[in-house]
């Protein structure tokens, strides 16, 4: 027979549940309060037929409880672990390992020389100077282009050289960027908006049921993080809200679609445009992800060649004595480091005198290792350096950077930062779209945008075709200049070419200046060859 103290227990551990909105549907049927009668019966001294008809009750109801229990011991021991989904195996990890993956890539980016190195890389090839107003053949077209690139807003998110930078290195460490879409409002002459949102904020992609690569809406998670100047510090709301962006391309009124929007309260203004890399899946996968075991490897390995070095350094010189303690002890306050803080040690190929009874001998360097450390080293910056698709000789190894070695094993990475551009390429392209489509442009139109050469060989053949054409009557003089300019990162475009075509005359022969600019570039190609 179950004693009073033990239905108190079972009446408060059922109402500890309820009060927790237990989301097991079977406990919530044992809303009968049986416990707590059983309770009063005791103390109103009930006969014994009443408990025992009481406990029949709760015996009747006994299987499902412990089919409650048994769900809810699942429950706490799937904590941390992530169920598999056949319907979503592409997404193999949780929102919280992905945060903790996009920490890992950023404290590398800032602390590991290789990582930092390969980043910088990319941006220096893919954007170099910067990328320029794409060009569009329509006046009206071209100016609202200029007004939404020109943005104050717009620059300091998106389009200035420090920008297209950031957003680039961002998309190394996370694999993904969310580009958010604000268009101008009825009667507000502002353009087209864009801000950016981290992708540790985007918990969830919801995407059609019939189609996984229409996605709908991203699932972002708001903290109330707000300032306080009263107590000039940051305040925490621990409480997070969740809402809704749509998709940028989507069109509501589909069918499969309309039946799956976010409820209107729960919408946020803007619309995402969301860009991934190296996956499948729904999210973008960064590749140092590939190399964190690796690069993790080589540090501890370096790390233990210093502390190796360090301890062989340790003891410079042996001095032994026939003169018993006293004169070692002596000679550790004359010749220790630790000794006398007065003390000033020899100058260098200073000449050592000593006594009858007294011997140095200097201890040699042995480099125990070194040869098979710098070899294993070196493999696991191969490892590195393939994860990262960057040549041996990208990662400061000078005896792989001769010249025919280097242009042999750098024709892929240059293939890497070549598909890299015309990614962005897409990227703006498709920026300046919508900018175009939201303010009412029906009409058909052309956009051109232009990235700096990658490497100084391709800015001659560039060069080269451009001078030809030129010369062929292709292409205008003046355009072949401005073209040269742009590419060699002239500033002041405008007023260069004013002083070459003043009124119509050409102040110099336009063909003179191709010319030198050519020259020019064979010079610094010359010189990159010598050295």
């Amino acid at each position: 027979m179950l004693s009073p103290r033990a239905f108190n227990i079972h009446s408060s551990w059922l109402s500890s549940l309820e009060k927790r909105s237990s989301p097991f549907p079977l406990i919530r049927r044992l809303e009968l309060n049986l416990p707590q009668r059983i309770s009063e019966g005791i103390t109103k001294k009930q006969t014994i037929t009443d408990l025992k008809n009481q406990i029949a009750e709760i015996k009747d109801n006994y299987s499902l409880l412990e089919a409650d229990s048994q769900l809810l011991k699942q429950k706490i021991d799937e904590i941390g672990w992530e169920q598999i989904r056949a319907a979503e195996t592409e997404d193999d990890i949780s929102h919280d390992q992905r945060i903790l993956n996009n920490k890992t890539a950023l404290r590398l980016w800032r602390l590991n020389p290789i990582i930092g190195h390969v980043v910088s890389l990319s941006n220096w090839f893919v954007f170099g100077q910067g990328i320029n107003i794409p060009k569009v053949d329509d006046d009206e077209c071209q100016e609202i282009v200029n007004n939404i690139w020109t943005d104050e807003y717009n620059k300091k998110s998106v389009f200035s050289p420090m920008a297209q930078w950031t957003r680039h290195t961002i998309l190394q460490l996370t694999g993904e960027l969310f580009f958010v879409f604000f268009p101008p409002k009825p009667g507000n002459n502002t353009p087209l908006q864009i801000r950016t949102i981290h992708p540790n904020s985007i918990s969830d992609i919801i995407t059609c049921p019939d189609d996984k690569d229409i996605d709908i809406a991203y699932k972002r998670r708001l903290s109330g993080r707000r300032y306080d100047y009263s107590s000039d510090s940051w305040r925490e709301d621990m409480h997070f809200t969740i809402k809704y962006h749509l998709d940028w391309a989507l069109n509501p009124g589909a069918e499969g679609i309309i039946d799956n929007l976010p409820p209107e309260e729960k919408t946020l203004e803007g619309k995402i445009y969301h860009i991934k890399i190296n996956t499948i899946g729904k999210r973008g996968w960064s590749e140092i992800y590939r190399v964190v075991r690796w690069v993790d490897s080589f540090n501890k390995l370096a790390s233990a060649r210093v502390s190796y070095a360090r301890a062989e350094a340790l003891f410079a010189w042996e001095r032994k004595t026939k003169r018993g303690k006293a004169d070692i002890s002596s000679a550790k306050e004359r010749f220790s480091p630790s000794g006398k803080a007065s003390q000033v040690p020899p100058a260098v190929g200073s000449t050592l005198f000593t006594t009858e009874g007294v011997e140095w001998k200097r201890l040699p360097q042995t480099g125990v290792g070194a040869h098979s450390a710098a070899e294993d080293l070196r493999q696991l910056r191969l490892q590195i350096a393939t994860g990262l698709s960057v040549p041996e000789h990208y990662l400061a190894d000078g005896s792989q950077g001769n010249m025919a070695t280097a242009k042999t094993m750098e024709i892929w990475a240059l293939k890497k930062y070549l598909a890299l551009q015309k990614m962005w390429e897409e990227i703006y392209v498709n920026i300046v779209k919508y900018g175009l489509k939201v303010a009412g442009i029906k009409k058909k139109y052309s956009i051109d945008i232009d990235f700096p050469p990658i490497t100084v060989q391709e800015v001659k053949s560039w060069i080269d075709s451009v001078v030809l054409s030129s010369e062929k009557g292709f292409i205008s003089e003046e355009l072949a200049s401005i073209l040269i300019m742009q590419v060699l990162g002239i500033n002041n475009i405008s007023d260069e070419i004013k002083k070459l075509y003043r009124s119509g005359e050409k102040k110099e022969s336009a063909k003179d200046v191709l010319e030198g600019l050519v020259s020019q570039v064979e010079k610094v190609i010359k010189e990159e060859g010598n050295k």
